[in-house]
């Protein structure tokens, strides 16, 4: 019936069945929201017009609070502005430890509570006002926060990149683990990867097999393997590689992650490290080439609040980079580039040349 409903070719003799009535909806403008496209239907997907709307950087959903969320919840509440004070710090507070999303429904819902507690605290425990609200306070009417940021490594790391992935909850920043020990020279994946992310972290795998010894600029790290046994090359046949994706209750899928897998796999089996605090994102191709990725506003925010400073990225990108609130280009060093050897310099940490010999 929805199909119906929204295809102009039938919409102009609508049939309620219910009412067993006809209802011209030609004229009828239809605005359908969602918060992830992967979910619509085919047939239906084919009879809209999509507009992408970007999720909000931290500093807009601090004014959008202060603008519009605050007056009305406040309002709603049976209070005034002069009665209760929550100031520009304190939604920052609550945006980074009590919401994951892309809008401000959550930011809203817990303005709610609080100002619900501040109301209650006045009629039932004689609460003096006006209240200041402060960041302390909100374990009190919070509770303890949801999302605490575990903190970026500071030091290089040999077989770990950083990620970005694009959620319908906004951004986040994905670590990369790669390992090599003894098995049966399969590569395992694990962290509850979708289809998609298994298929780059396969071609990266490739790419990587195919072209580690023979491209002059990845040999070097052919040279520096454990794995390596001079004039036969790499030995990975009594080996397993495996790829994991920490917090592995949350699905991963996609695939922009290809860059860092294949960071993360080159590092593991030249045992390379890379540098700490650079995010990856790209999708490879088995020859290298790295191409355009979506959701790149959401991928900046997270790379911006967790403490990354250098984002590496597709040279098809640097257009929609322009495109960033300024705010958020200041935090960040974008590095743009074509082809997986042109992000070599930005992530390792040791050129291979330079590490120390092997035994």
């Amino acid at each position: 019936a929805l199909m119906e409903v929204l295809d102009p070719a039938q919409n102009h003799a609508f049939r309620d069945t219910y009412l067993e009535v006809d209802y011209d909806l030609s004229k009828v403008f239809f605005i359908a929201t969602a918060n992830d496209v992967e979910g619509i239907p085919h047939t239906l997907y084919d009879r809209l017009e999509v507009i992408d709307v970007t999720g909000y950087t931290l500093d807009e959903k601090v004014k959008i609070a202060l603008r519009h969320l605050l007056p009305r919840t406040v309002a709603e509440s049976g209070l005034t502005r002069q009665q209760v004070r929550i100031g520009a710090p304190v939604i920052r507070a609550i945006v980074k430890g009590y919401t994951r999303e892309a809008g401000v429904r959550e930011l809203e819902r817990a303005l709610r509570r609080i100002l619900r507690k501040v109301a209650r605290r006045h009629l039932q425990e004689g609460l003096a006002l006006p209240v200041t609200v402060s960041e302390a306070d909100l374990v009190r009417y919070l509770g303890e926060p949801y999302f605490v940021e575990s903190g970026l490594r500071t030091r290089r790391v040999v077989g770990e990149s950083l990620g970005l992935a694009y959620t319908s909850d906004g951004g986040e920043v994905l670590t990369v683990e790669a390992t090599i020990a003894k098995g049966r020279g399969e590569l395992l994946l694990t962290g509850q990867l979708g289809e998609i992310m298994q298929e780059s972290a396969s071609a990266a795998w490739g790419y990587i097999l195919a072209h580690i010894e023979s491209d002059p600029l990845l040999r070097p790290f052919a040279r520096r393997s454990p794995y390596s046994s001079g004039r036969k090359g790499l030995q990975l046949s009594n080996y397993d590689v495996r790829v994991h994706v920490p917090e592995g209750a949350v699905p991963k899928d996609g695939p922009s992650a290809g860059l860092a897998l294949a960071a993360a796999l080159l590092s593991a089996v030249s045992g390379v490290p890379l540098k700490p605090r650079v995010a990856l994102t790209g999708e490879i191709t088995l020859s290298g080439r790295i191409l355009r990725v979506g959701g790149l506003k959401e991928k900046c925010v997270a790379a911006a609040r967790n403490g990354v400073k250098t984002v590496v990225l597709p040279e098809e990108n640097r257009a929609t980079v322009r495109e960033l609130p300024a705010e958020l280009v200041k935090k960040l060093d974008f590095v743009f580039v074509r082809h997986f050897t042109e992000a070599l310099e930005h992530v390792v940490a040791v050129p291979p040349q330079a590490a120390t010999p092997k035994a």
